[in-house]
C-alpha cells in the first residue's frame, strides 16, 4: 500500500499535525502552509511548493518522507485525493438534484444528524472547562473567516445577551493583528474555524498564542490546524449535502454555551437583562 492510499482524505491532517512537534524549523513551514491551504498545496510542484514556503525543494521531499510518504509525488497524490474527497460538488449535487420535494426532508436529515455526532463527539469536561474559562475572561473576543465570521458574531452577541462581554473581532477598521495589541492574557480569543480552513485564521490563532492570549476553537475535528494553538475545542459536525458547512450544530453549540453561563449566573444575567430592557424603553426603541 502506497502513501497516498495509507493516509486517507480523513487522515492526512491528522498526520502532519501529530508529527509537527519532531518536525525541524524548515519543514513546520510546510506543515503550517499545507494545514492552512490544503487547496493550494494540492496542486503546486514541488518547487513550487519549495518557493511559497521559503524552503528548499530538498526540504519538501524530507518532510513528505518525515510525515509517512515515499516521497514528494505521494504526498501530492494524497493531498488531491482529499481535495476531490472533501471538497467536491458533483460527488454531492445528486443527492439534492432527485427530486425537489425531498430537499427539505435530506437537508434536516442531515442536520439532525450533525447535531446527534456533535453531542456525542463534545466532551462534557472539555465543555465544562470551555464554560469556566469564559466566565473567568475579562473580555471575549470571536473571531472567523469568510462565512465563519458570521457565526463570531453570533456567539459575541449571545454572549453580550447574559451580561458576558464579548465583541468579534472584524478587519472592517483595524487588521486584526492591529486588534490583538488590545487583547490581554486575562480575555479570551475564540476561533471558528471549518473547511476549507482559512490560513488567516490559523495565522490568527499562532499571533494569539504568541501573545499568551488563550484560545478556544470551535471546529469540526480534532485534528483541525487551528487546534494545535487552542487550550480547549469543540468538535461540531458541519456536514452538508452541497459544498458549504451547515450550521445547525453550530448553532446548537453557541445555544448551549449562553444558556449555561447564563444559568449559571442567573442573577447577573437577570439583572444585565431587565436594566437594557429598561433603558431601551425610556428611549423609545421599542414598539409597544
Amino acid at each position: 500500500m502506497d502513501g497516498a492510499e495509507k493516509h486517507s482524505a480523513g487522515s492526512i491532517e491528522k498526520v502532519i499535525l501529530d508529527a509537527y512537534k519532531s518536525l525541524p524549523k524548515n519543514q513546520r513551514k510546510i506543515a503550517d502552509f499545507i494545514t492552512g491551504s490544503i487547496n493550494e498545496a494540492a496542486f503546486l510542484s514541488v518547487v513550487e511548493m519549495g518557493q511559497r514556503c521559503g524552503v528548499s525543494k530538498a526540504t519538501v521531499v524530507r518532510f513528505a518522507q518525515n510525515i509517512g510518504f515515499n516521497g514528494f509525488i505521494e504526498l501530492k497524490n494524497a493531498l488531491q485525493g482529499a481535495v476531490h474527497q472533501k471538497y467536491s460538488i458533483l460527488g454531492r449535487l445528486p443527492e439534492v438534484a432527485e427530486s425537489d420535494k425531498d430537499t427539505l426532508y435530506k437537508v434536516a436529515r442531515q442536520d439532525v444528524e450533525n447535531i446527534n455526532q456533535t453531542m456525542e463527539a463534545i466532551k462534557l469536561a472539555e465543555f465544562e472547562a470551555i464554560i469556566q474559562r469564559i466566565t473567568d475572561s475579562k473580555t471575549i473576543y470571536t473571531y472567523g473567516a469568510g462565512i465563519s465570521a458570521l457565526m463570531a458574531r453570533i456567539l459575541a452577541y449571545s454572549l453580550n445577551q447574559v451580561a458576558v462581554r464579548a465583541q468579534s473581532v472584524v478587519s472592517d477598521h483595524l487588521s486584526f493583528e492591529e486588534q490583538l495589541m488590545f487583547m490581554k492574557p486575562d480575555d479570551t480569543l475564540i476561533v471558528f474555524s471549518f473547511p476549507p480552513y482559512s490560513k488567516s485564521t490559523i495565522e490568527a490563532v499562532r499571533l494569539a498564542k504568541d501573545r499568551n492570549i488563550p484560545v478556544l476553537t470551535l471546529t469540526d475535528k480534532s485534528g483541525s490546524p487551528a487546534n494545535k494553538y487552542a487550550v480547549n475545542s469543540l468538535t461540531i459536525k458541519s456536514e452538508n449535502l452541497l459544498f458549504t458547512n451547515s450550521f445547525a450544530a453550530i448553532s446548537v453549540v453557541i445555544n448551549a454555551i449562553t444558556t449555561e453561563i447564563s444559568v449559571r449566573n442567573k442573577k447577573n444575567t437577570l439583572d444585565f437583562i431587565n436594566n437594557i430592557n429598561e433603558m431601551m424603553n425610556k428611549g423609545g426603541h421599542f414598539e409597544m
